[in-house]
């Protein structure tokens, strides 16, 4: 919000605070001034002051004809003072207002009576109690009289608020403000034992900050520490102390290995200096209040409104919310990771294209003090999803990495990542360490401005680069117990960096299977164990000879040739909101491919050419057509990109022809269909596999001619036609999963059988059950009677059919189905395992197999039934003897 504050004090050079209110709009919804390119951590006051801000935007383009899509670019400022910019309710006093503060001083600060005025102001749009307006006040007050070189000791005097009542309009502060103002802090020495509290209330935020800068000593790193270490709400109490401290120590004594790390630093540098030379311009051009140019807010105070139209770069920025600002900073260096190694200081660059160009070039003087950017050594689970994007993960600028997706340019080096065959999930590890040294050419006016014009396609010059060591591995973790292992990579990233000596069991990292190493050090991509990997990085990091090229830091052609055709140089960096857009899309074609991948190569056995041929030839037919729209996608965007950085198309342009609004829900849907038909494939690859390996054949109904509207009499005949001995299974993946109790229940009976399963879900016929087919029942002279089966306490009527082989029963009374099959040779006559116990009516014989007893009920034919049984069961017990 600080960003979007100063960028709108810049492209409108004044304040106006309805602007602000509309880059804090686009910052909520598309990450505007983001450093992630998203909002994150917003605060619920400025959420609903934003929230509430496009309502009356709404509302206000209904009511005064204004098309909505033009409503964020208002410059009327007739229309501007009619809009109700206070958009918070009352009461509303969070420190959101105070933590964004300090642009607004560093324009103004010439002028200080306006300057604190409008730091009141820019708070209270979003936050609506009077004591957030008093607090921005006072602690606007506090930087302009630091920016103006007022000590600190007087700063922090009780008496500042009366040697400077003329900047606040004469006005009495609220009373739990000037409690602040006059020292409350200052008898808090003990910080939060003594109550001191970086909470989310303004009044707690601002005691806090100045308690931090009173205790600091005169070091910006201790009272930043002193800040956060409060506890609470502490991003927010470092920030509100770093305006003031900042403002008071200067740039030169901010700590360098906090400088060094910073994000997006050159780009701060840049619109700090134009916030300035804004600030400077305006100050210059302030003329007296004219009635025709005052803006009113709703508490009834007039401001100047200097609403004119801007030269062309801030129109571009006005208009284009969606723009970033480093696109018209052509003056400012950019970096590019050495995906080609043969680059040197002096060597011209195509940003067009990223790519290196050797001949000719120019020669510079190199500083040959070397710098030691400090070690980044990190490790990284793949469970998070911000880390499943590789290059964005190891500090890719975002035009390279679209370079590389579009294979714009080849990947190699570290790069080669991209071609990492596996997902990336919970089991993943990513390893990434970067040992840097930097050499800079010398840039003063001798180099600048004097080289001859070069008639060649480049936009830049490399200036400075950074030798030494990046690699990147991946690892993944068996899933049993990846704790030990855990433990033992972070003993590795603690050695390498610290410089300490490895300690580690061996034989838990070398659990790890597969690792992938990536690197600019070609030796050490050959590395196939990450212990391999750490000894050979600390014989490296000492052997200069063995340092390859990591980044080059370039700058615009045009600074050096003077007489260079500017717009022939021109280089547009494409808007990271679009960059993530366009790349997060093809990672799900990329991340989609890979599985795929792995599931085509695993699927080598005979079942998939067989079996299940033609249902993997669709899926392949489908996945083959993605595939071809996604290389068709990258090979079209290698010109949009290239067009965009030349500045001959828009940035949106590329969005709009990939049409990636439309097509990236009906990808997602692609995909996870896609997913779910691999999955059933695989599953069916194990059934069958499962089916043969315990004695079962497997057949398709469909090819054995089972049709729609066949009898179960029907398909009977068809499947058992020519068979004998056997028991078919008929069934389908639907029945399987919506029976599978029953279906387990049946496999486990004829498991120790000869079986087929007759499968019909690649058919036209749908069954309604499962059946269990009995080819020797149907085929052999059979005898039926009829009879009950005790299923547990539960009499169940039906058939027994009596076989040379078999005892068979069949029950299917109320859609009850009860199959009994039983081999004559499992009967255990020996002991007495028919038996005959008789009631009045009728009388049960106990058939007991090896395993199960069984329990037959008979009315009629009792005494055939059974000498029949007694002689089948004692002659199959002589044929197994006599097998045996």
């Amino acid at each position: 919000m600080a960003l979007c504050l100063a960028i709108s004090l810049i492209a409108r050079q004044d304040f106006v605070a309805y602007d602000q209110l509309v880059r804090y709009k686009w910052w909520y919804q598309h990450g505007y001034m983001s450093s992630t390119g998203h909002c994150f951590d917003i605060g619920a006051a400025s959420k609903d002051s934003i929230v509430e801000f496009e309502k009356r935007q709404k509302m206000f383009s209904q009511k005064h004809n204004i098309p909505l899509d033009q409503i964020d670019f208002l410059s009327d400022r007739d229309l501007i003072e009619a809009f109700n910019v206070e958009c918070s309710r009352k009461g509303v006093a969070g420190n959101g207002a105070l933590m964004r503060l300090v642009p607004v001083p560093i324009f103004f600060f010439r002028d200080p009576v306006i300057a604190v005025e409008y730091s009141g102001v820019s708070g209270k749009i979003t936050h609506g109690d009077d004591k957030v307006y008093d607090v921005c006040c006072y602690y606007g007050a506090l930087i302009i009289a630091a920016f103006n070189g007022i000590k600190k000791e007087k700063l922090l005097s009780e008496k500042f608020y009366d040697n400077h009542l003329e900047w606040f309009g004469g006005r009495t502060l609220h009373p739990e403000v000037m409690a602040i103002v006059q020292g409350s802090y200052k008898t808090k020495a003990g910080g939060y034992k003594d109550g001191i509290r970086g909470k989310g209330y303004i009044i707690n935020a601002l005691e806090a900050a100045l308690w931090a800068f009173w205790t600091d000593n005169d070091c910006f790193e201790k009272g930043a520490l002193n800040a956060v270490n409060l506890g609470d709400d502490t991003d927010t109490t470092a920030a509100i102390y770093g305006q003031l401290a900042g403002a008071y120590y200067g740039y030169e004594k901010l700590p360098t290995k906090w400088l060094d790390s910073i994000y997006a630093k050159n780009f701060l540098l840049c619109v700090s200096s134009w916030i300035a030379y804004e600030g400077e311009k305006w100050s210059i051009n302030q003329k007296a209040p004219d009635t025709d140019h005052l803006i009113t807010f709703s508490n009834g105070t007039f401001f100047k409104s200097m609403v004119t139209s801007s030269v062309e770069l801030m129109q571009n920025l006005v208009m284009k919310p969606k723009t970033s600002l480093t696109q018209y900073l052509t003056s400012n260096t950019i970096l590019r990771k050495a995906i080609d190694s043969s680059g040197h200081i002096g060597y011209f660059y195509d940003g067009w294209q990223d790519s290196i160009i050797k001949s000719p070039n120019i020669s510079l003087i190199i500083n040959e003090d070397s710098s030691y950017p400090p070690i980044k050594c990190v490790i990284k689970s793949g469970k998070k999803l911000e880390n499943r994007n590789i290059l964005r993960r190891i500090d890719f600028p975002g035009d390279l990495r679209l370079s590389v997706l579009s294979n714009l340019v080849k990947p190699a080096g570290i790069a080669l990542v991209v071609d990492y065959p596996f997902e990336i999930d919970e089991c993943t590890r990513i390893f990434y360490y970067s040992y840097l040294v930097r050499k800079e050419a010398v840039i003063d006016e001798k180099s600048i401005q004097k080289q001859e014009p070069y008639k060649i396609p480049a936009t830049h010059i490399i200036t400075a680069m950074d030798s030494g060591i990046d690699v990147l591995v991946l690892m993944t973790l068996p899933a049993d117990d990846p704790e030990a292992i855990d433990a033992s990579l972070d003993q590795i990233r603690h050695c390498l960096k610290h410089g300490t000596q490895l300690t580690v069991d061996e034989n838990v990292l070398n659990r790890i299977t597969p690792t992938y190493v990536y690197s600019n050090v070609p030796h050490l991509a050959k590395q196939t164990k990450i212990t391999d990997v750490y000894r050979e990085i600390c014989r490296i990091k000492n052997t200069l000879t063995e340092h390859q090229p990591c980044n080059y830091i370039l700058t615009p052609i045009r600074n050096f040739c003077s007489g260079h055709n500017q717009q022939n140089t021109k280089f547009v960096p494409i808007e990271p909101r679009i960059t993530t857009r366009i790349e997060d899309y093809w990672l799900r074609f990329s991340t989609f491919i890979k599985i795929w991948t792995i599931f085509e190569n695993k699927a080598k056995s005979d079942v998939w050419q067989t079996d299940l041929k033609e249902q993997f030839g669709k899926v392949r037919e489908i996945v083959s057509e993605l595939m071809n729209q996604y290389d068709k996608q990258k090979k079209q965007a290698q010109s949009w990109i290239k067009h965009i950085r030349q500045a001959k198309e828009l940035q949106e342009t590329i969005e709009q022809r990939l049409r990636i609004e439309e097509e990236e829900t009906k990808l997602k849907r692609s995909i996870e269909g896609l997913k779910h038909e691999m999955r059933t494939l695989e599953e069916k690859h194990d059934f069958i596999k499962y089916l043969e390996k315990n004695g079962f054949e497997y057949w398709n109904a469909k090819k054995r001619g089972i049709k729609q509207g066949h009898s179960e009499d029907v398909i009977q005949k068809t499947l058992i036609q020519d068979i004998r001995q056997q028991r078919i299974l008929c069934s389908d993946d639907t029945l399987n999963a919506a029976s599978r109790p029953q279906f387990k229940e049946i496999l486990s009976q004829m498991l120790n059988e000869q079986g087929i399963d007759a499968d019909d879900d690649n058919s036209d016929f749908l069954l309604r059950k499962i059946k269990s087919l009995c080819a020797e029942a149907t085929n052999e002279d059979t005898e039926d009677y009829s009879c009950s089966y005790w299923h547990g306490c539960v009499r169940r009527q039906g058939y027994l059919y009596l076989s040379v082989n078999y005892l068979y029963f069949h029950s299917d009374l109320f859609g009850k189905e009860i199959t009994i099959l039983i081999k004559f040779a499992d009967i255990i006559v020996n002991i007495a395992t028919l038996e005959r116990t008789h009631n009045l009516v009728s009388e049960i014989k106990h058939v007991c197999t090896r395993l199960h007893g069984h329990n037959f009920e008979m009315f009629r034919k009792i005494e055939e039934t059974f000498q029949i049984m007694e002689q089948i069961a004692n002659f199959a017990a002589k044929k197994v003897n006599f097998v045996y």
